[in-house]
């Protein structure tokens, strides 16, 4: 497996990065989610939980709707 193009934060870095985006996101969040589910996904380096930016990219796109013009359209 070739690392060199993945970068991997910790959930401070993760959620900071939700954030830089626009997302509200706080690293206890991720944490519920990881603990729950529907969170992003996570690779471990021992015990240290790691997103990827990719994953976190994807998780932010499937928690968006579809653009609408008024609130009385379908969501």
């Amino acid at each position: 497996m070739r690392m060199d193009a993945t970068k991997f934060m910790n959930r401070k870095h993760a959620a900071e990065y939700c954030q830089s985006k626009g997302f509200p996101c706080a690293a206890a969040t991720l944490a519920k989610y990881f603990s729950v589910g529907g969170g992003p996904e996570v690779q471990h380096f021992g015990r240290k939980p790691l997103y990827s930016v990719a994953a976190l990219d994807s998780w932010i796109a499937g928690k968006l709707t579809a653009p609408r013009r008024s609130s009385s359209e379908a969501a």
